[in-house]
């Protein structure tokens, strides 16, 4: 049985997930975009902060916050989803990735910066860039710019001075080796001292998930209604369960095999919810 994962709601991770047997799973510019799509979807949708990335034709690295404690999820949908979208498009029923992602867990706000500096240089490292910032497939050019929708950047711009001292440092650390420490804990990026993991990030306001219960009572509150009593046979009833559907989904971060377990959606097959979501975000952007 494997041991689960070190990490904690709040815990800052370096990731990283490779291709099976060393294969381009990102041969061109368009699997990237889409790879890029799919990690900005459901880092918004499970509300997982993310700070730094780079990919390469095979293998993918990530800085990010578990902020809602939505790690193993996110991980295993950005991995799923983007296996998927690659097999059908290269008509392959082949395996993209490795077994297991490597998650380590970082210290302090020392290897935070360093660890920065390693992933923005994977590039370098690899020989498939001589300038970490002339890699068009990192995020070495998101910060000290204009504000970005796709990664939460303040929190590496603190990390620095400014710009120049930013560009200066990943430069500096172009050959950087990021120091990994195994504890009984789990894996630790740094020199494993559990104690003061943490204290020194930078804070940052994070929107955690409401519980499925304050979705049902929002709900209920907002349409003068009881859910216990409906009958979803009838339109305005559906109309009600469609929207507590969307709910679950954005604002509780359910999977649909958990918003089946909920009592409106248990004469349902699990199946179906995908077309009633997207029947419902329809008619919610119609304003109906």
């Amino acid at each position: 049985m494997r041991k689960p994962r070190f990490t904690y709601q709040g815990a800052v991770h370096y990731i990283v997930s490779r291709s099976l047997q060393g294969k381009k799973i990102f041969p061109d510019d368009f699997y990237v975009f889409k790879f890029l799509s799919i990690l900005e979807q459901r880092s918004s949708s499970l509300k997982i902060d993310l700070f730094a990335f780079c990919v390469t034709p095979n293998s993918f690295h990530l800085l990010l916050k578990n902020s809602s404690g939505r790690l193993s999820d996110f991980m295993r949908q950005v991995n799923g989803i983007y296996a998927s979208h690659f097999r059908k498009k290269a008509k392959s029923k082949n395996r993209l990735f490795q077994d297991r992602y490597e998650s380590f867990v970082v210290q302090d706000e020392r290897y935070m910066k360093e660890a920065v500096a390693f992933i923005l240089n994977v590039p370098v490292a690899v020989k498939i860039a001589e300038d970490p910032f002339l890699y068009r497939w990192t995020s070495a050019n998101f910060y000290f710019n204009k504000k970005q929708e796709f990664l939460e950047t303040k929190c590496v711009e603190r990390l620095f001075n400014s710009r120049d001292d930013f560009r200066c440092f990943v430069k500096k650390n172009s050959n950087i080796q990021i120091k990994k420490t195994f504890v009984k804990e789990g894996k630790i990026l740094g020199d494993g001292n559990i104690e003061g993991i943490s204290r020194d990030f930078p804070a940052i306001e994070t929107d955690v998930f409401m519980s499925a219960e304050d979705a049902v009572r929002r709900i209920e509150e907002k349409r003068g209604v009881y859910l216990d009593s409906a009958d979803f046979r009838k339109r305005e009833w559906k109309n009600i369960r469609s929207e507590l559907l969307v709910t679950l989904k954005e604002e509780c971060g359910l999977s649909y095999g958990q918003i089946i377990e909920q009592t409106p959606f248990r004469n349902l097959k699990e199946s179906s919810l995908g077309q009633l979501y997207k029947r419902a975000k329809l008619l919610k952007r119609r304003g109906t």
